[in-house]
This record gives structure tokens, sequence and C-alpha cells, in this order.
């Protein structure tokens, strides 16, 4: 199932009309560089049920370059994040790049492709605790969103964090939540 998961972002991405996001990326706004923020909660090793607790999450996305390379691969937004555990485990720094799909004008997918470094543990003999196998992690993440205005939305997101099986322990780490978006 989750060598499956890839195909999904990689999918919406190939078969959404390019001239979708030639719009968004000519209407940002080039003097920022911060083009949204969102941040939210979400359940934390929702999966795995290793770890209890919850996440609170900031993204920062930064608008798309306008080079040849980003208007190649679909004008992506460069993104960092950071996500802290409320039980003090397994803290996570990301970054990658983030597409944002408008099928309509107030719906909005994103997809999000990159890698962190966690706080978590490596290893473990407790088959209880959530083992993540290596300090730096691959992830990628999907949103569904609801624009309410200009510059406001929410969305669900759903997050994926794992070594892709290149270190012994792989339990991967999911995260369903919830985020507010405000777009500058």
């Amino acid at each position: 199932m989750k060598k499956y998961m890839l195909y999904i972002p990689v999918s919406l991405i190939l078969l959404n009309p390019i001239d979708v996001i030639a719009e968004e990326v000519s209407q940002q706004n080039e003097s920022t560089i911060i083009s949204e923020v969102r941040v939210g909660l979400s359940k934390h090793d929702s999966k795995e049920k290793h770890e209890d607790g919850f996440d609170v999450n900031a993204d920062l996305y930064f608008t798309s370059p306008s080079n040849s390379f980003f208007r190649a691969i679909y004008s992506p937004h460069p993104i960092i994040g950071v996500s802290l555990h409320s039980e003090g485990i397994t803290h996570q720094l990301y970054a990658g790049l983030a597409w944002n799909i408008k099928p309509t004008e107030n719906i909005f997918l994103t997809i999000m492709l990159g890698g962190g470094i966690h706080s978590g543990e490596l290893e473990s003999d407790d088959p209880d605790k959530l083992r993540l196998g290596s300090r730096a992690l691959f992830r990628y993440a999907g949103s569904i969103g609801y624009r309410f205005s200009d510059s406001w939305n929410i969305s669900v997101i759903l997050d994926h964090m794992s070594n892709a099986s290149l270190a012994d322990s792989n339990n991967g780490l999911e995260k369903v939540g919830i985020q507010l978006g405000y777009i500058f």
C-alpha cells in the first residue's frame, strides 16, 4: 500500500491542467517572499498508535521562483515547516516542495514532497515504541481545503514521514489534522 501512495500525488500533478497552475503563479505577489502560512493541529502517530498526543504545526510557503526549472515542474512552492509533539517525544523539522491544484474556485488540493529530521527513537527493543530507523526521513503529505476568502482557507492534511525502508526499523509516522491558512 505504501509504495502506491507516491502514485497519487504524481498523478494529480501530471493530470492537472497546466493553465490552472500558471494562473496561480501569475497571480502571486512577487514582492513577497512568503506566499502563505498554515498553522494547525494533528493527531500524532495516527496509524501505528505507538505514541500518544497531538502535534502543533506551522508551514511557511514561499513564492515559487519564476525560473525555467520551477516552471518546468509546474511551479511548486518551496516550503519549510515544524511539527511539535505534545508529549515531547517526536518533534519534526521538514522542507520540500508543494504543488497547489485548484479544481474549483474555492476548493484546492496541495501535494507536498520533501524530507525532514526528527527527535524520536531510531531503534528500540520495545515493540510498543515508534522506531523510525534514521534521523533524516522522506516526507510526503497531501491536503484538501476550502478557500473562504481571498486570504483565508482551511484544510484537512494527511502527513507521512519514513525512511522508505532504507534502515532496518521503519515504522513510519502518519498524522492527520486540520490547518488554517493565510495567503499574503
